[in-house]
């Protein structure tokens, strides 16, 4: 093509500007509401002929600029709702404004009603590479949310015990700090965790947001292999009084309640909501091992877990305004959690502890503000700061054996190791600013700035009074600053979705720590890396629709990784961010047609090629984190469902391989090139079903529902160097069942739930090895007003 002359350029557009400002000065504007004359947001509205279209906000109110005069179809498009259009004739200069009442879609209602898959479809049906757990039905049973989520594809959580044991979420092979938690789109660490993901209770979460490989740059993250976020329940926008509460009581004498609350009177801005939750369990649960008898032989026995108590409490507190002329919510938050939880035994279970402890404290606020400006530009600010206190007591000088006798009472003090009693100390900032910008035509951008610092700080109580130094006392901070931008385009018909982002991490360490021959010495570190991904969304048709992601992704050392915890971890302030090339291919399938009911399919494959894998190494008694691994995971995950068009039966099933081998060709573990990485599951799946039918008593219902799961053989170690004495944890497959009441009381919706797990008493063994409860029995109650 031959370039023109920029004089040629500039004339062409001098001499057309009057002529566009003379044709496009006509606008349509209008708000798209529901049947009930709720506002639907987010909807597109276009003509198609002229290739002009935009999204309603929030409130539901669009405006197409710049139409020239003449006769048009105006069309509505949204997820859940008819399409509608409306003929329009522009002859005058002055706004013209059209309105839509839109009619819900006959079976997505039928959908919302089961399962409230409304929400759930708009998010999955996004660019994002995201899989959303709506929490509607496991509510009512009696499943954790660790078993909640390793149900679904690509995910495992594995334990080092019953409820409130350490618990590592795996997502396509990568795990542990390499994927992100939140609550309510804040990190999970910043506002208080109860020893893990697995261990929140179920009852304050509304949706389970699965980010995989491919984290949105709303979120601030430097995640490697994806993110996790949780909503909790809020209602703020209802009037009146809302809420729930469950109470759960079960095997291994297990009672867990949780509830929320919100109230908003009437014809009023304010509102106010409240979450509290309450766990508490004995674990006693029988397990498989060995004993010295008079002869100082090892005999096998069968006992119960006598150190292994659990419990946790914690609350959230949320007041605000909403549609204030400078606000459209803005919200404070007050949050504490506790938890104290008692060791039993070691990593691989191979070591019985009577006394050693932990506890943790978090105590925090949070500031919140929207605001949407003139239909475009949607801002979102978050600013907030919490105190972290952790407790770790290992004082003992008696020695256990698995029956709960001591052995010893004069031994030297700890049973872990050297004895120990500390406290840890941090001090959290965190601010968060979102904000997008509609160019109309599908066209957007936002922007993500995400700051966060910590402070750490601690005291070794065992060293009070003496003239040792404090290594712990010694302040250390990390500020971490994670920015995004991204470019977001929607066709006209909502069929095709583009994004593009980048991101920047920047990371300042300031710390005094120890070297080797145990010297204070001053380290400060300031780093820069970048990041970007794409993806794109297709709607085929109707009932297909396929998305690809890609992202380089990095994710900074954490605070425990670089300042150690002040007992066996030393720290290691020269460790680099962990890197990694994610990518995911999905194709899926939809039928909602009144033969079939609703019937979903989808076939996701995923590849994950890292370095710099942050591993933690042991020197004679200590350990340091270090870049060591490389590695590479690649797999597929297929899962369907099926509910018939009555909502009667319900089916679900899933499967996962992963092949996560390292790739290594130098360091510690170049010998071990092409093996598949120790302790991880590569092929496990999940299947349901459950039936509903009607009682005499009206409209109450009874469902009947079981699961079972599957995960194959594993090695626990490299498996090249296991080949010849192969150590593994065996294949398993476990059984759940149970029903479930559904009634009314007083116009409130009301459950009662026993569910039997692991049915047929297996005997599981988890993270290196260790061993799961088996046969439970739980019976759980729960109501909503």
């Amino acid at each position: 093509m031959v370039a023109l002359p920029r004089v040629v350029i500039l004339f062409f557009i001098c001499f057309s500007a009057p002529i566009v400002a003379q044709t496009a000065k006509l606008s349509v504007s209008g708000k798209i509401t529901d049947a009930n004359g709720e506002p639907v947001g987010f909807a597109n509205i276009f003509i198609e002929e002229l290739n002009v279209g935009t999204t309603t906000d929030r409130q539901g109110n669009y405006i197409l600029k710049n139409v020239p005069k003449g006769t048009y179809i105006v069309a509505v498009r949204v997820i859940g709702f008819q399409n509608a259009q409306r003929t329009i004739t522009l002859d005058t200069l002055s706004l013209t404004n059209i309105n839509f009442s839109l009619k819900e879609k006959v079976e997505d209602l039928k959908e919302v009603v089961v399962t409230g898959e409304t929400e759930k479809t708009k998010l999955e049906r996004t660019a994002e590479a995201v899989r959303v757990i709506e929490t509607t039905e496991a509510k009512i049973k009696t499943a954790d949310l660790g078993q909640i989520l390793a149900s679904t594809e690509g995910v495992n959580v594995r334990r080092t015990g019953g409820l409130g044991a350490t618990t590592q979420f795996s997502l396509n092979g990568l795990q542990g700090e390499q994927v992100r938690f939140f609550l309510d789109g804040i990190p999970m660490d910043f506002m208080g965790g109860v020893n893990g993901l697995a261990n929140i209770p179920v009852n304050i979460i509304d949706k389970v947001e699965i980010y995989k490989g491919v984290v949105p740059i709303r979120f601030g993250a430097d995640a490697l292999g994806g993110a996790v976020n949780l909503t909790t329940n809020q209602n703020e926008s209802a009037l009146g009084n809302t809420g729930s509460l469950s109470y759960q009581i079960g095997s291994f004498n297990t009672h867990r309640v949780a509830g929320d609350y919100t109230f908003r009177p009437k014809n009023s801005k304010f509102y106010v909501s409240a979450i509290g939750f309450y766990d508490f369990t004995n674990n006693n649960y029988e397990i498989d091992e060995t004993v010295a008898d008079d002869n100082f032989q090892s005999v096998p026995v069968t006992v119960e877990r006598f150190h292994d108590d659990y419990r946790a409490f914690g609350g959230y507190l949320k007041t605000g305004f909403q549609n204030l002329r400078w606000a459209d919510d803005i919200s404070i938050r007050g949050f504490f959690t506790d938890f104290h939880r008692e060791i039993q035994n070691d990593a691989f279970q191979r070591a019985v502890y009577g006394e050693p402890e932990l506890d943790r404290q978090v105590y925090g606020g949070l500031l919140g503000w929207k605001k949407v400006f003139n239909k475009k530009l949607d801002v979102d600010f978050s600013l907030g700061y919490s105190y972290d206190i952790t407790f770790f007591r290992d004082l003992s000088t008696n020695r256990y054996n698995w029956l709960g006798e001591i052995t010893r009472d004069d031994a030297p003090p700890g049973e872990i190791d050297d004895p120990t009693d500390t406290e840890i100390f941090d001090d959290n900032y965190l601010a968060r600013l979102n904000a997008a910008y509609s160019f109309g035509n599908g066209h957007g951008i936002s922007l993500t700035v995400a700051p966060t610092f910590i402070v750490r700080s601690g005291e070794n109580l065992l060293l009070s009074g003496t003239n040792v130094v404090d290594i712990l006392q010694e302040r250390r901070e990390l500020l971490n600053f994670i920015n995004g931008i991204q470019y977001k385009w929607n066709s006209l018909d909502s069929r095709i979705e583009l994004l593009a982002f980048g991101k920047s991490y920047a990371t300042n360490l300031q710390a005094n720590v120890p070297n080797f021959d145990n010297f204070i010495i001053r380290r400060d570190v300031n780093e820069n890396y970048w990041g970007y991904g794409a993806g794109i969304r297709w709607e085929i048709s109707d009932k297909w629709a396929a998305k690809s992601s890609y992202e380089y992704a990095t994710r900074l050392p954490s605070a425990d990784e670089l300042f150690g915890d002040g007992g066996l971890v030393r720290p290691n302030v020269e460790l680099n961010p962990e890197r990694s090339h994610n990518i995911n291919l999905e194709l899926a399938y939809r039928d909602n047609s009144d033969g079939v009911g609703s019937l979903r399919a989808s076939v996701n494959g995923f590849y994950r090629d890292t370095e710099d894998l942050i591993i933690l190494l042991g020197f004679t008694q200590f350990f340091t984190n270090r870049n060591i691994l490389n590695a590479r995971s690649v797999g597929a995950e297929l899962t369907g469902s099926w509910i018939s068009r009555n909502n009667q039966w319900q089916f679900t099933a899933n499967g996962t391989f992963q092949d996560f081998r390292n790739t290594s060709t130098g360091g510690n573990f170049d010998r071990f090139e092409g093996d598949r990485i120790p302790n991880q599951p590569y092929l496990f799946g999940n299947l349901s079903i459950r039936y509903r039918f009607d009682t005499v008593f009206g409209k109450n219902t009874i469902d009947v529902f079981a699961g079972a799961r599957y995960v194959n053989e594993f090695f626990r170690n490299w498996e090249s160097v296991m080949a010849a004495n192969a150590i593994t944890i065996p294949s398993q497959f476990t059984q759940n069942v149970g029903a479930t009441y559904n009634f009314k009381i007083a116009k409130n919706m009301s459950s009662i739930t026993l569910e039997a797990q692991n049915l047929t008493d297996q005997d599981v063994f988890d993270l290196f090895g260790v061993q799961l409860p088996g046969r439970a029995i739980f019976l759980k109650w729960n109501t909503r007003i």
